[in-house]
């Protein structure tokens, strides 16, 4: 006799579980899921994974409710720090703004400067002028 589930023989000692089930099928007590720790627990099982269905979703569920929930946290954590960024963002808006504005007020002055330098050159020139024709 073999396995349902792993098709590998049967031993002629060793106990097996046999489901109740539709399936019919003589298991390894291994290959059960969950068998092992249903019968520590008291729990006497008739059926296999396959044939149970209903314990088996309710595991499912139960882990898809732990990894929806998880994700939740992580969302809401995410979430949690949007407020966070948008006020550095506030802060990095106003100080680029300011900066802007004192770069404005740096080419302005650049600019007079460069004019007042040629003034200065060209009176310069002009007095240079003078002391040679003197």
């Amino acid at each position: 006799m073999e396995c349902f589930k792993c098709k590998s023989v049967l031993g002629k000692k060793a106990q097996h579980f046999v489901c109740q089930g539709p399936c019919g099928g003589t298991f390894h007590k291994k290959c059960v899921k969950g068998l092992a720790s249903d019968l520590k627990r008291g729990i006497s099982r008739i059926h296999c994974n396959n044939c149970e269905g209903g314990a088996s979703e309710d595991d499912d569920l139960e882990e898809d409710t732990q990894d929806f929930s998880n994700i939740l946290k992580d969302i809401q954590n995410k979430v949690g720090a949007i407020p966070g960024v948008k006020k550095q963002l506030e802060i990095i808006t106003e100080s680029l703004s300011l900066l802007s504005d004192k770069y404005d007020t740096l080419i302005v002055e650049h600019e007079q400067s460069k004019d007042e330098i040629k003034q200065l050159e060209r009176k310069m020139e002009s007095i240079t002028n003078k002391y040679v024709y003197i």
